[in-house]
């Protein structure tokens, strides 16, 4: 269940994002009852606060990915490609889209920058004309709001309503060259009803493989940071023992050394036992033999 959201920006912009989030929800019959935080954090103390929805409707959307993906699955990142000029290419996924769900605008087809996921209208800008350039930020809040309608409705998890909407999406734009995915368009428009209705298999969250590659090569490095630190201590043990061995082996050297010098004090005072100083001579090397 989402039940708490995070939207970057405490201004007029961030907060028509969250009425934006909130329409999707209000138009399939679901009232929010959620918190939202409102702020500038990253993504990490976002899931810190217990935020499972990250709404960044801004630029810089594949600069994010990285720090995303360290987030996920507990944290879910929705943002814009990342600009509104019709038809611009701001993003190539490749065919292989990130973990962060990537957004457009538009009634009919995405009329703002791509490659992304979904598109859909924008609910706060009130159009002059029919079909006016819609605002990515405005409808990246309003896809947010009809996959949290999604998850809420199922109490199922952000990739299963995610994969829900993509084989269910509308997709009726005018020139679409894929009948799956395309980069403009992509999936389409989110159809709740549809998704929710979807009866076929959910395939495993591909995504999770990438939070276990990057875990795993973490403890890779962690691990190998632990080896040489073992090969450093090994060395450090046998020039310890090298030095303790010479230092024994010097030590034996004194105490011969110091034995021989006593043995010739003594043999001087016995020579000598009449002078006073010899005979207290004597007497001080008694008392180390």
């Amino acid at each position: 269940m989402i039940n708490k959201i995070y939207i970057y920006g405490d201004d007029a912009h961030g907060h028509s994002v969250y009425d934006a989030f909130v329409q999707a929800l209000t138009d399939n019959g679901i009232t929010w009852t959620g918190e939202v935080v409102y702020g500038t954090a990253s993504f990490a103390t976002a899931l810190a606060a217990g935020c499972q929805l990250y709404l960044k409707s801004t630029t810089g959307m594949s600069g994010s990915i990285a720090a995303a993906l360290a987030c996920y699955p507990a944290l879910q990142v929705i943002m814009p490609a990342g600009s509104n000029t019709p038809n611009h290419h701001v993003y190539d996924s490749g065919g292989v889209l990130p973990n962060i769900i990537v957004t457009g605008g538009g009634d009919t087809q995405n009329e703002t920058g791509y490659d992304v996921e979904f598109f859909s209208n924008d609910p706060v800008t009130i159009e002059a004309t029919p079909d006016e350039q819609d605002l990515s930020s405005y409808s990246n809040g309003y896809i947010a709001g009809l996959l949290t309608a999604i998850i809420n409705t199922l109490a199922c998890s952000i990739w299963e309503a995610r994969y829900r909407a993509q084989v269910t999406a509308d997709r009726n734009e005018v020139g679409r060259v894929s009948s799956f995915w395309e980069p403009k368009n992509g999936y389409g428009k989110i159809n709740v009803n549809a998704a929710v209705a979807f009866v076929g298999l959910i395939p495993a969250d591909p995504y999770l493989q990438d939070v276990l590659a990057i875990e795993n090569a973490a403890l890779q490095a962690a691990n190998d940071s632990l080896t040489a630190y073992s090969i450093t201590l090994q060395n450090n043990i046998a020039e310890l023992t090298i030095d303790n061995a010479a230092l024994q082996a010097a030590n034996t050297l004194l105490v011969g050394y110091q034995s021989r010098y006593n043995q010739l004090l003594l043999s001087i005072a016995k020579r000598n036992p009449v002078a006073e100083g010899h005979q207290n001579l004597l007497t001080i090397i008694n008392t180390f033999n």
